[in-house]
């Protein structure tokens, strides 16, 4: 989601995207986690394929809310979910009132100076949806339009970048496709494996031109808890290594719209990027339009490439380009 990312180079970010380092004692919220047997995670449970709630048993399911009960498993705790709106989740995580936060968060400098990020679990992109008898094509076509976003999102700053657009905010991205549908608003920006969920859902909604931004997720901690934020990233790890992550970006239809999303379409063999259009009416691709290997490394951007592990990483010998 969230926060339209300003990276200019890994080398900055290096202690913040992937941080291996030595671990050394256990911090207090970790000791308190493993002694209490619980952990506290706040999300927003409003996203899908993220995070919602099932209304027969009022429980978090999703994608984020999946990989952290894996962790928990991986840990020997439970995870207990605190629901806190977007806009005051970080908010919650400085005060105590949670352990960590895990909502489809976009790693980013404004935020890595408030709190620590894990490395990476998923790349995914924003897009833009609109109902489909209206004439927008693209981002450029968004001038004096009424564009919904989700409050204190990256694509609520990326919204606000338009010149003459009517930003509306909305608590939940929910309200924004109903008013999308009800003609009130002209487009609709947001994730795309979100914005790929509800043209399912409601087929006179449909995604149009590129996704204007690619953006990594992380799950954050208080900057006291760096041993915690280890752990996590030992655990993520070897879910990416066991083939966990992929298993559970498969179930919710994620995997390769993580690639299409981050603009990757143009380094696939010919006839994978039908993979998009089919995304939108089905939860997988059409078993007639394969995937690459996870194996295959593809060209992410002039100077990336996404490796096997799926994290971005910078080319041997080019310069990280702004993004």
């Amino acid at each position: 989601m969230r926060f339209h990312p300003v990276i200019r180079s890994l080398l900055p970010l290096s202690g913040i995207l992937f941080a291996f380092g030595c671990g050394g004692e256990e911090s207090g919220t970790l000791a308190r986690i493993r002694e209490e047997g619980t952990f506290r995670i706040g999300t927003d449970a409003t996203y899908p394929p993220f995070a919602t709630i099932d209304p027969t048993d009022e429980t978090v399911v999703g994608f984020d809310a999946d990989l952290m009960r894996r962790i928990g498993k991986e840990m020997g705790v439970a995870i207990r979910f605190e629901i806190l709106s977007f806009d005051g989740i970080l908010a919650a995580l400085r005060g105590g009132e949670v352990d960590a936060v895990i909502s489809a968060m976009t790693i980013t400098e404004e935020r890595a100076e408030e709190v620590l990020f894990s490395r990476p679990y998923h790349v995914a992109g924003q897009s833009l949806c609109i109902r489909d008898d209206a004439s927008i094509q693209d981002f450029d076509d968004l001038r004096g339009r009424r564009i919904g976003v989700q409050l204190g999102t990256t694509g609520e700053r990326t919204a606000q970048r338009v010149p003459n657009a009517e930003v509306v905010s909305f608590d939940a991205i929910g309200a924004a496709w109903i008013d999308l549908r009800n003609g009130r608003l002209d487009a609709v920006l947001t994730d795309t494996p979100t914005a790929l969920v509800f043209c399912r859902r409601h087929p006179e909604i449909r995604i149009v031109g590129d996704p204007v931004a690619r953006e990594w997720y992380g799950i954050a901690f208080r900057r006291e808890d760096r041993g915690l934020k280890e752990e996590i990233d030992r655990i993520l790890e070897r879910l990416e290594e066991d083939g966990t992550l992929r298993e559970l970006r498969l179930r919710y239809g994620m995997d390769c719209v993580s690639k299409i999303a981050a603009g990757l379409t143009r380094a696939w063999p010919a006839g994978h990027a039908q993979a998009f259009s089919s995304l939108q009416s089905t939860a997988l691709p059409q078993p007639h339009l394969p995937l690459p290997s996870p194996a295959d490394r593809l060209a992410l951007e002039e100077g990336w490439v996404l490796l096997p592990t799926g994290l971005p990483q910078a080319h041997p010998t080019l310069s990280v380009p702004a993004l």
